[in-house]
């Protein structure tokens, strides 16, 4: 357990060192908004830059080959779901049988898994685990309404 807390610890400094360096880039709503362009266009810039930039982690990715060809089908991957309130990244999407599915793989620092962080503990980008559980959950229910 306490090798595992280590390994999670220092997961989180370099994934919020990572973070903070990265605010200055053009995945982020406010680069765009900086540089002039209204809220909307920063909101679809950043989008964009993300489906670009985002990479998948070798599981993800893994899967999601096994996935295509169990199912001989594309799966769209990094989908970006964009309206004008509300942007959602999901890691996969496609439809079958009159189905839109969307693929997530929740991950253990990004979405504050219960079985290493209780409520009021940060991730590594320093939000409370009870924040991020309940904007997974609205997230959620939206995708469930919406899609």
């Amino acid at each position: 357990y306490e090798n595992r807390q280590k390994r999670i610890e220092k997961t989180k400094k370099q994934l919020s060192k990572e973070v903070k360096a990265a605010r200055h880039s053009p995945i982020f709503k406010n680069y765009w908004i900086n540089k002039g362009y209204s809220e909307e266009e920063a909101i679809i810039n950043s989008a964009k830059s993300r489906k670009i930039k985002k990479s998948q982690n070798k599981k993800e990715s893994i899967f999601l080959d096994f996935l295509e060809n169990l199912i001989n089908m594309k799966i769209h991957r990094q989908f970006i779901i964009n309206n004008n309130k509300l942007t959602i990244y999901t890691d996969g999407y496609l439809e079958l049988n009159g189905f839109k599915i969307i693929i997530e793989f929740c991950g253990t620092q990004w979405h504050a898994d219960p079985r290493f962080f209780s409520k009021n503990d940060l991730n590594c980008v320093k939000v409370a685990a009870n924040v991020i559980w309940k904007r997974d959950i609205n997230r959620i229910k939206y995708l469930l309404k919406n899609i």
